[in-house]
Protein backbone atom coordinates (compact mmCIF):
# COMPACT_ATOMS: atom_id res chain seq x y z
CA UNK A 1 0.00 0.00 0.00
CA UNK A 2 1.33 3.51 -0.60
CA UNK A 3 0.57 5.98 2.17
CA UNK A 4 1.66 9.12 0.35
CA UNK A 5 4.11 9.88 -2.39
CA UNK A 6 7.01 9.26 -0.17
CA UNK A 7 6.33 6.54 2.21
CA UNK A 8 5.42 2.30 1.21
CA UNK A 9 4.67 -0.29 3.05
CA UNK A 10 4.29 -3.72 1.70
CA UNK A 11 3.29 -6.88 3.84
CA UNK A 12 3.32 -10.40 3.20
CA UNK A 13 1.98 -13.97 4.87
CA UNK A 14 2.12 -17.30 4.14
CA UNK A 15 1.05 -20.53 5.88
CA UNK A 16 1.98 -24.25 4.27
CA UNK A 17 0.53 -26.83 5.86
CA UNK A 18 1.92 -30.01 5.57
CA UNK A 19 3.25 -32.81 5.48
CA UNK A 20 5.15 -32.01 2.18
CA UNK A 21 7.67 -34.78 1.02
CA UNK A 22 11.48 -33.28 0.97
CA UNK A 23 13.11 -36.11 -0.05
CA UNK A 24 12.53 -39.92 0.02
CA UNK A 25 14.85 -43.10 -0.31
CA UNK A 26 14.58 -46.51 -0.92
CA UNK A 27 18.37 -48.26 -0.83
CA UNK A 28 17.71 -51.89 -2.22
CA UNK A 29 20.08 -54.53 -0.74
CA UNK A 30 22.82 -56.86 -2.43
CA UNK A 31 20.40 -60.17 -2.39
CA UNK A 32 16.89 -58.31 -3.21
CA UNK A 33 17.97 -55.58 -5.54
CA UNK A 34 15.00 -56.24 -7.63
CA UNK A 35 12.22 -57.43 -5.78
CA UNK A 36 12.66 -57.47 -2.10
CA UNK A 37 11.59 -55.00 0.91
CA UNK A 38 13.96 -52.72 2.58
CA UNK A 39 14.25 -49.78 4.95
CA UNK A 40 14.04 -45.96 3.73
CA UNK A 41 14.40 -42.42 4.96
CA UNK A 42 11.46 -40.05 4.28
CA UNK A 43 12.25 -36.27 4.98
CA UNK A 44 8.99 -33.77 5.48
CA UNK A 45 8.16 -30.53 6.53
CA UNK A 46 5.07 -30.57 8.38
CA UNK A 47 4.21 -26.94 8.38
CA UNK A 48 6.09 -23.94 7.23
CA UNK A 49 5.01 -20.39 8.36
CA UNK A 50 6.54 -16.80 6.69
CA UNK A 51 5.58 -12.96 7.46
CA UNK A 52 7.87 -10.31 5.77
CA UNK A 53 7.09 -6.31 6.72
CA UNK A 54 8.69 -3.29 4.92
CA UNK A 55 8.58 0.35 4.91
CA UNK A 56 9.93 2.30 2.41
CA UNK A 57 10.50 6.04 3.42
CA UNK A 58 12.07 8.22 0.30
CA UNK A 59 13.61 11.65 1.80
CA UNK A 60 15.85 14.41 0.13
CA UNK A 61 18.86 12.26 -0.68
CA UNK A 62 17.95 8.91 1.18
CA UNK A 63 15.64 6.01 0.88
CA UNK A 64 15.24 4.27 3.77
CA UNK A 65 13.72 0.80 4.11
CA UNK A 66 13.36 -0.94 7.50
CA UNK A 67 11.46 -4.50 7.67
CA UNK A 68 10.76 -7.44 9.57
CA UNK A 69 10.88 -10.89 9.05
CA UNK A 70 9.72 -14.25 10.67
CA UNK A 71 9.99 -17.94 9.44
CA UNK A 72 9.15 -20.93 11.41
CA UNK A 73 9.38 -24.61 10.35
CA UNK A 74 8.50 -27.59 11.94
CA UNK A 75 10.66 -30.56 10.17
CA UNK A 76 10.41 -34.40 10.40
CA UNK A 77 12.14 -37.63 9.38
CA UNK A 78 10.92 -40.85 9.56
CA UNK A 79 11.97 -44.29 9.12
CA UNK A 80 10.03 -46.30 6.33
CA UNK A 81 9.86 -50.02 5.66
CA UNK A 82 8.86 -50.62 1.95
CA UNK A 83 7.30 -53.76 1.28
CA UNK A 84 8.83 -53.45 -2.56
CA UNK A 85 11.46 -51.23 -2.47
CA UNK A 86 10.54 -50.51 -6.36
CA UNK A 87 7.39 -49.14 -5.15
CA UNK A 88 8.00 -46.12 -2.85
CA UNK A 89 4.29 -45.02 -2.79
CA UNK A 90 3.83 -47.81 -0.65
CA UNK A 91 5.49 -47.87 2.78
CA UNK A 92 4.84 -47.74 6.56
CA UNK A 93 5.81 -45.02 8.72
CA UNK A 94 8.11 -45.96 11.92
CA UNK A 95 6.90 -43.12 13.87
CA UNK A 96 8.93 -44.29 16.57
CA UNK A 97 12.03 -44.05 14.86
CA UNK A 98 12.23 -40.12 14.39
CA UNK A 99 14.83 -37.30 13.40
CA UNK A 100 13.83 -33.26 13.20
CA UNK A 101 13.32 -30.14 14.93
CA UNK A 102 11.15 -26.78 14.79
CA UNK A 103 12.91 -23.95 13.12
CA UNK A 104 12.70 -20.17 14.00
CA UNK A 105 14.44 -17.30 12.14
CA UNK A 106 13.19 -13.70 13.52
CA UNK A 107 15.19 -10.68 11.71
CA UNK A 108 14.90 -7.12 11.69
CA UNK A 109 16.49 -4.93 9.13
CA UNK A 110 17.37 -1.48 8.12
CA UNK A 111 19.08 -0.12 4.88
CA UNK A 112 19.58 3.69 3.72
CA UNK A 113 20.37 4.35 0.47
CA UNK A 114 22.00 7.74 0.73
CA UNK A 115 22.80 9.88 -2.56
CA UNK A 116 26.00 11.87 -1.42
CA UNK A 117 26.64 13.34 -4.75
CA UNK A 118 25.06 13.08 -7.81
CA UNK A 119 27.65 10.79 -9.09
CA UNK A 120 28.41 9.03 -5.98
CA UNK A 121 25.71 6.12 -3.68
CA UNK A 122 26.21 4.76 -0.75
CA UNK A 123 24.13 1.83 0.46
CA UNK A 124 24.38 1.36 4.21
CA UNK A 125 22.44 -1.56 5.56
CA UNK A 126 22.42 -3.93 9.05
CA UNK A 127 20.33 -7.15 9.43
CA UNK A 128 19.91 -9.03 12.80
CA UNK A 129 18.51 -12.34 13.10
CA UNK A 130 17.72 -14.51 15.67
CA UNK A 131 17.74 -18.45 14.99
CA UNK A 132 16.24 -21.48 17.35
CA UNK A 133 15.96 -24.88 16.57
CA UNK A 134 13.75 -26.55 19.53
CA UNK A 135 12.68 -30.31 20.17
CA UNK A 136 15.39 -31.64 18.41
CA UNK A 137 15.48 -35.26 18.26
CA UNK A 138 18.18 -37.58 16.13
CA UNK A 139 17.50 -41.81 15.75
CA UNK A 140 20.01 -43.50 15.85
CA UNK A 141 20.01 -46.27 13.52
CA UNK A 142 23.45 -47.63 14.43
CA UNK A 143 22.34 -47.53 18.36
CA UNK A 144 18.83 -48.03 17.63
CA UNK A 145 18.01 -45.39 20.02
CA UNK A 146 16.69 -42.17 20.06
CA UNK A 147 18.53 -39.04 21.53
CA UNK A 148 16.77 -35.85 22.13
CA UNK A 149 18.60 -32.43 22.18
CA UNK A 150 18.24 -29.07 23.78
CA UNK A 151 17.25 -25.63 22.80
CA UNK A 152 19.81 -24.27 20.83
CA UNK A 153 19.76 -20.64 19.45
CA UNK A 154 22.32 -17.91 17.79
CA UNK A 155 21.68 -14.00 17.10
CA UNK A 156 23.76 -12.58 14.19
CA UNK A 157 24.25 -8.80 13.32
CA UNK A 158 25.51 -8.25 9.94
CA UNK A 159 26.05 -5.26 8.90
CA UNK A 160 26.81 -4.02 4.76
CA UNK A 161 28.21 -0.89 3.08
CA UNK A 162 28.69 -0.21 -0.58
CA UNK A 163 29.94 2.42 -2.67
CA UNK A 164 28.67 3.29 -6.34
CA UNK A 165 30.61 5.48 -8.35
CA UNK A 166 28.97 6.59 -11.87
CA UNK A 167 31.72 7.55 -14.31
CA UNK A 168 29.43 8.55 -17.08
CA UNK A 169 26.20 7.56 -18.19
CA UNK A 170 28.09 4.23 -19.36
CA UNK A 171 30.46 3.14 -16.52
CA UNK A 172 30.70 2.85 -12.88
CA UNK A 173 32.78 1.75 -10.32
CA UNK A 174 31.66 -0.47 -6.95
CA UNK A 175 33.23 -1.59 -3.72
CA UNK A 176 31.23 -3.27 -0.80
CA UNK A 177 31.77 -5.14 2.31
CA UNK A 178 30.08 -7.01 4.66
CA UNK A 179 28.49 -10.10 6.55
CA UNK A 180 26.12 -12.59 6.11
CA UNK A 181 24.12 -15.30 8.20
CA UNK A 182 23.79 -18.94 6.66
CA UNK A 183 21.78 -21.40 9.56
CA UNK A 184 22.30 -25.09 9.62
CA UNK A 185 19.10 -26.87 8.11
CA UNK A 186 17.29 -29.58 9.57
CA UNK A 187 19.04 -32.90 8.18
CA UNK A 188 22.57 -31.10 8.98
CA UNK A 189 21.82 -31.25 11.96
CA UNK A 190 19.64 -34.13 13.24
CA UNK A 191 18.71 -36.82 10.51
CA UNK A 192 21.15 -39.73 10.79
CA UNK A 193 20.82 -42.26 7.19
CA UNK A 194 22.21 -46.11 6.41
CA UNK A 195 22.99 -47.33 3.61
CA UNK A 196 24.59 -50.15 1.99
CA UNK A 197 28.15 -48.44 2.04
CA UNK A 198 27.60 -45.10 3.74
CA UNK A 199 26.75 -43.75 7.26
CA UNK A 200 25.56 -40.00 7.32
CA UNK A 201 25.73 -39.16 11.02
CA UNK A 202 23.97 -34.98 12.04
CA UNK A 203 26.19 -32.90 13.99
CA UNK A 204 23.75 -31.26 16.11
CA UNK A 205 26.10 -29.14 17.66
CA UNK A 206 26.18 -27.22 13.91
CA UNK A 207 26.66 -23.41 14.75
CA UNK A 208 25.49 -21.00 11.21
CA UNK A 209 27.95 -20.49 9.21
CA UNK A 210 29.28 -16.46 9.08
CA UNK A 211 30.47 -14.96 5.54
CA UNK A 212 32.89 -11.64 5.84
CA UNK A 213 33.24 -10.47 2.60
CA UNK A 214 35.07 -7.87 0.51
CA UNK A 215 34.88 -7.07 -3.24
CA UNK A 216 35.98 -4.28 -5.77
CA UNK A 217 34.45 -4.14 -9.36
CA UNK A 218 33.33 -2.08 -12.07
CA UNK A 219 31.89 -2.20 -16.29
CA UNK A 220 31.93 -0.01 -18.90
CA UNK A 221 29.68 0.28 -21.75
CA UNK A 222 31.54 0.56 -25.24
CA UNK A 223 30.30 2.15 -28.36
CA UNK A 224 30.49 -0.62 -30.14
CA UNK A 225 28.13 -2.78 -28.42
CA UNK A 226 30.45 -4.44 -25.91
CA UNK A 227 30.84 -4.47 -22.39
CA UNK A 228 33.59 -5.03 -19.85
CA UNK A 229 32.82 -6.08 -16.34
CA UNK A 230 35.50 -7.20 -13.88
CA UNK A 231 35.00 -8.17 -10.10
CA UNK A 232 37.44 -9.25 -7.51
CA UNK A 233 35.95 -10.51 -4.50
CA UNK A 234 36.96 -12.29 -1.34
CA UNK A 235 35.30 -14.79 1.17
CA UNK A 236 36.23 -15.59 4.60
CA UNK A 237 33.99 -18.10 6.37
CA UNK A 238 33.80 -19.05 10.10
CA UNK A 239 32.08 -22.37 11.16
CA UNK A 240 31.47 -23.57 7.63
CA UNK A 241 29.45 -26.84 7.12
CA UNK A 242 30.64 -29.01 4.83
CA UNK A 243 30.68 -33.24 4.87
CA UNK A 244 33.45 -35.43 5.96
CA UNK A 245 33.76 -38.98 4.06
CA UNK A 246 35.91 -41.32 5.82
Amino acid sequence: GKLNDNLTLTCSAAYTSGPLHIAEAALSTADTAFTGGNTGTDMEADWEGFGNIQIDQKLDNHDVILGFNVDQADFSSYNLTFPNWTNINNYTENLSQYSGDNETTLSLFAQDQWKIFPSLTAFLGVRWDHWISANGSVYNTLLAQEQTYPTESFDQVSPKASLVYKLDEHGSLRASVGTAFNPPTSAELFLFQSGNNTETIPDPTLQPEVDTAWEVGGEYDFSTQTILSATYFNNNYTNLIYSDAQ
